[in-house]
């Protein structure tokens, strides 16, 4: 059982359920063992809509980051951006902050500005359209343009 998905099956109903009154949509739940289907999900070779969720068991970026963008990622979101493996494995090889995010910052402008257009991986972690309210406030941020 995982945490963040204890009830895999009964969510995969629900976002299937009115899919399958669309005309010509074939709507199939496909259930895999779960090492087979984290193997599937690294190589990339899962189709459609799928539910695999992650969570964090120790409290740095690189936790998130080695796993998902890393060197041994495999192609879970495509081809890896090598500016951004390389930035990961430099931020990886010291403990000072400032360092690490120096090295961070460097691979994760660019690469995403350059190829949002065209990569999978990229178009995958853009914001979507309706990041922003209204009143121009993101989630995250109390008013326009202020910072926390």
């Amino acid at each position: 059982m995982r945490g963040y998905l204890p009830e895999p099956n009964t969510v995969a109903q629900e976002i299937a359920r009115p899919a399958r009154d669309q005309p010509g949509l074939d709507v199939q739940i496909e259930e895999q063992e779960s090492g087979t289907f984290l193997d599937n999900a690294a190589a990339g070779a899962l189709e459609g809509i799928f539910l695999l969720g992650w969570g964090a068991d120790y409290p740095d970026a690189s936790n998130f980051l080695d796993y998902h963008f890393g060197p041994a990622t495999g192609e879970k979101f495509g081809e890896p951006i090598p500016e951004l493996v390389e930035a990961i494995r430099d931020a990886g090889q010291t403990s000072d902050e400032a360092e690490r995010a120096a090295a961070l910052h460097t691979g994760e402008p660019a690469p995403q500005r350059e190829r949002a257009g065209g990569h999978r991986r990229a178009r995958r972690l853009r914001r979507p359209p309706s990041w922003r309210t209204s009143t121009g406030r993101t989630p995250h941020r109390s008013a326009p343009n202020s910072s926390r």
